[in-house]
């Protein structure tokens, strides 16, 4: 499994799809994807990871590579994935983009606001990994800049 960590507009989805192109790629965002559009609704945030989850989830019972596309700027956001992961036996590496979040901020599709963006980007930069939990960690600076 491998857990993408960044802030949006960070290069996430593009470097998960040239570096993990035959794993299963897990993001709430999907959720918010209709057709060639798409429509986030803050509402539904809780329902948009329920569903990632759910395929994730489906991906490990499958025997697939994952890959969990999401900012998981937190632990709290990365544990239950981390411990989806130990459940079935499964190596997880975190990828972490850092990335300046102005450019971030220009590069997102989504349509975050600057402030927003770097509110993510600090979490992302305090994110402290627990000592205990087995990960190999990858820090990639400033991708497709």
């Amino acid at each position: 499994m491998t857990i993408m960590v960044g802030c949006q507009g960070s290069g996430k989805s593009t470097w998960a799809k040239t570096n993990r192109s035959g794993a299963t790629h897990c993001s709430a965002d999907s959720y918010f994807q209709v057709g060639s559009s798409y429509r986030f609704d803050p509402s539904k945030l809780g329902k948009a990871h329920g569903a990632c989850f759910r395929k994730a989830i489906e991906a490990i019972l499958s025997g697939e590579n994952v890959v969990i596309d999401n900012t998981n700027s937190t632990v709290t956001e990365i544990a239950p994935y981390y411990a989806l992961a130990q459940a079935y036996g499964v190596n997880v590496e975190i990828v972490q983009m850092t990335i300046d979040p102005e450019v971030s901020a220009l590069r997102n599709v989504h349509g975050v606001p600057g402030a927003g963006v770097k509110a993510t980007a600090k979490r992302c930069a305090n994110l402290s990994i627990p000592p205990f939990w087995a990960v190999t960690r990858l820090v990639v600076p400033n991708y497709g800049v």
